[in-house]
């Protein structure tokens, strides 16, 4: 099997990652390894300037990324990020884990 054929079967061309914790350290780095095998990034932050920052470093990087606030540790916002995103078929996640706080 040729080295093209299997990273092509890691492609993850046309998909959406949603990256908890992706604004630094690990999640950061999960999200750009994901976005560097091809897919389109969406991460949250409790906070917007958080969101912000770290849209600003992915673009540096040349990705691409969405950053929506949701607090991960509240269930209610959850659900309401939830029910504001999910009717959306481009923006339905795969959930790769991420950093924690």
């Amino acid at each position: 099997m040729e080295k093209d054929n299997v990273l092509a079967s890691f492609s993850l061309e046309g998909k959406v990652a949603l990256v908890t914790g992706a604004t630094y350290g690990i999640g950061f780095g999960i999200a750009t390894a994901l976005a560097q095998a091809g897919a389109k990034i969406a991460f949250n932050a409790r906070k917007p300037e958080q969101i912000d920052h770290a849209v600003a470093e992915y673009a540096k990087l040349g990705i691409e990324a969405h950053g929506y606030q949701c607090d991960v540790t509240d269930e209610a916002s959850v659900r309401r990020h939830h029910q504001a995103h999910s009717h959306d078929p481009d923006e339905r996640p795969g959930l790769p884990p991420g950093g924690g706080h």
